[in-house]
């Protein structure tokens, strides 16, 4: 039986002089030839190996890379449906960043995967550009960028812009800091089951400028419109927070966060200015300044606005923690930490938490804090001189809390709730009602 060069094993990467096969001729002997270069592929995926040294391993994934982009698979033009899948062996890959810079992504529908699926394609650096006007369509798998590391930061890094055509999806990766969207303005897409540590997983970074090899798009204000799931930050700033001190920067969460962790807080949108949540932070960890946190305003006009669902959340790991639409800064109007949404089955341990100011122990509640516990601090739930016009249902807290030195802040009904070491002054109300309160006294009703 006779065979064609493409039906024989692939080396993965283009062949060069001294690549020689022996073959046999009819079984009578054999002889030696250059078979060229050919690489293992078919209409929608190429497959690069790893048996080079790191920098041919890196130099092939280039190649395929530019090979890709000229494909037109299935006879048509890339597309959502029509894509190119570069297939990656475990292994090194070096893109000799002394000279090239870090390994740039920037093209839509070509997608990298790891061939086994685990994160075992150690790459020296990323940097995936889609920031620009459109944003790019590209989806990531595998990939981890703290083994083999050209830069100190070691980041997968991503820079999004969060614009309508605009859908990265990453997957069982890993990044060191800088890592998954930052130095951006904006996100749309997927983070799933990946790792990283410092100003991760959408976040502005820690400046304007970013380190080499990391691109920045410039931005004071980060957005997030997409879903993280089942990630962790070994470190802070992460998860939908900017960390850009005395700048009026915004961290805006319209997605979805869940079964997320940051080991070292300033997370879940967080920002030194303003934090809003429109969105979803569902079954998410962080020891302190997180879930929708706000802290050394020097602008004055700042605010922490919950106005979705902040769900199963912790921060209890530190005692010096302003969580859950919490606020401290120069702004003392009754405005600076606002609940408009939901803050559903919630712990806090230390500092103030949900929906306080902790500089004149104020705030609003417009929504609903329902099973939330805040224990080891004083000040939460609207503070001692907030206004509830929503309502609070089965909380407790140590003290300075549920509007309990101002009863004509109570427009709406605090339902059986606890205070361990503080009371109620009692008195005529704003329309609403304190029910089966527990405080220093008993029970109290008013």
């Amino acid at each position: 039986m006779s065979y064609k060069i493409i039906d024989l094993p692939d080396l993965g990467r283009a062949f060069n002089a001294t690549d020689i096969m022996e073959v046999s001729a009819n079984g009578l002997g054999s002889y030696k030839v250059n078979i060229g270069e050919f690489t293992l592929g078919g209409e929608n995926y190429i497959f690069v190996n790893s048996n080079g040294t790191p920098t041919e391993n890196g130099q092939a994934v280039k190649d395929a890379y530019v090979a890709a982009q000229a494909m037109t698979p299935n006879g048509a033009a890339l597309s959502e449906t029509n894509r190119v899948v570069i297939l990656l062996a475990p292994g090194l890959y070096d893109f000799d960043e002394a000279t090239y810079g870090p390994f740039q992504v920037n093209t839509s529908f070509i997608d990298f995967q790891s061939l086994s699926g685990e994160r075992d394609v150690y790459f020296s650096s990323i940097d995936v550009q889609s920031y620009q006007v459109f944003g790019i369509n590209a989806r990531f798998s595998g990939i981890d960028t703290t083994v083999n590391s050209y830069y100190g930061h070691q980041a997968f890094a991503i820079c999004t812009g969060g614009d309508p055509n605009e859908n990265i999806v990453v997957k069982n990766c890993k990044g060191g800091a800088y890592s998954f969207s930052s130095f951006s303005s904006g996100f749309v897409g997927t983070y799933e089951d990946c790792e990283a540590t410092d100003f991760s997983f959408v976040s502005t970074g820690d400046g304007i400028v970013a380190p080499l090899g990391i691109s920045s798009s410039g931005s004071l204000d980060i957005f997030n419109y997409g879903t993280i799931k089942n990630c962790k930050s070994n470190g802070f700033g992460s998860f939908c927070s900017s960390y850009l001190w005395g700048a009026a920067s915004f961290a805006n969460n319209y997605g979805t966060i869940e079964s997320c962790v940051s080991r070292d807080g300033y997370s879940f949108c967080y920002s030194p200015y303003r934090a809003y949540n429109s969105g979803t932070i569902i079954s998410c960890q962080s020891p302190r300044n997180s879930f929708v946190s706000v802290s050394f305003d020097g602008i004055g006009n700042g605010q922490a606005v919950n106005q979705g669902t902040i769900q199963y959340c912790s921060a209890t790991a530190n005692s010096s923690n302003y969580s859950f639409v919490s606020y401290e800064g120069d702004n003392l109007s009754m405005d600076s930490a606002i609940n408009a949404g939901l803050i559903d089955s919630c712990k806090a341990y230390g500092g103030t938490s949900f929906t306080i100011n902790p500089v004149v122990y104020v705030g609003t509640n417009y929504g609903q804090m329902i099973n939330c516990d805040h224990l080891g601090g004083g000040g939460g739930f609207c503070g001692s001189y907030g206004t509830n016009y929503g309502m609070i249902l089965q909380c407790t807290s140590y003290g300075t809390a549920f509007c309990n030195l101002t009863p004509s802040n109570i427009n709406n009904n605090i339902w059986r709730c606890s205070m361990v070491y503080d009371s109620w002054t009692t008195g005529v109300t704003g329309g609403g009602k304190v029910v089966l309160g527990i405080d220093t006294t008993g029970v109290v009703n008013f």
